[in-house]
């Protein structure tokens, strides 16, 4: 198999792994794949080019921003589809959410 190929392979696989919504291990059970080489694609494909591109995602802001500069609810949801939400209140550390944003990539 190529190199490009195998790259093609993995992508694929990495994203089915992402949209699953199971851990590492288990879906790794599920494939028949080592968590190691799971992990080892997951860290190679960030680093290629083609790997960093970046999807838009559309946002939708609902709420007035109050005087305090805080959402009409004072917080922040974040709907990732699938039944997988994110609420924090709307003072959230930044660097925290971004961090853990990045985790769930």
């Amino acid at each position: 198999m190529s190199r490009l190929a195998k790259q093609a392979l993995w992508r694929k696989r990495v994203l089915a792994f992402e949209r699953s919504g199971l851990s590492r291990r288990a879906w790794c059970v599920r494939e028949g794949v080592a968590v190691s080489t799971l992990d080892y694609w997951r860290i190679r494909l960030v680093d290629s080019p083609r790997g960093s591109e970046q999807a838009l995602v559309p946002i939708v802001v609902s709420g007035e921003p109050s005087a305090t500069g805080r959402g009409a609810a004072g917080a922040i949801e974040i709907d990732f589809g699938g039944g997988l939400r994110l609420r924090a209140d709307a003072d959230v550390d930044t660097r925290w959410l971004a961090a853990l944003l990045r985790g769930l990539r």
